[in-house]
């Protein structure tokens, strides 16, 4: 059976990387907090994306939950200092 991937958001994780090859599974915690686009870099759009997001809530028509870093439901300073925490990564 071939290895399938998937990104499941599970609270207070941003992502967990989860591999399922039929008889195992695999688990990889992310460490890119503040990578909205998933491009492997924490960089200006990324930034971009979250001031977007910023202020919005669980719900919010511009909620985003990829920029909800700490799975909190709210998109704030503390998700700010995440990415910026890893900015240039």
């Amino acid at each position: 059976m071939p290895i399938r991937d998937s990104h499941h958001y599970i609270q207070g994780v941003r992502h967990e990387k989860i591999a399922f090859d039929g008889t195992a599974v695999r688990y990889t915690p992310r460490c890119d907090l503040g990578d909205v686009n998933e491009d492997g870099h924490i960089d200006v759009v990324d930034l971009l994306t979250l001031a977007d997001a910023c202020g919005t809530t669980f719900g919010n028509a511009a909620y985003d939950p990829l920029c909800d870093f700490n799975g909190d439901n709210f998109i704030d300073v503390v998700d700010l200092l995440a990415l910026a925490g890893n900015w240039g990564l």
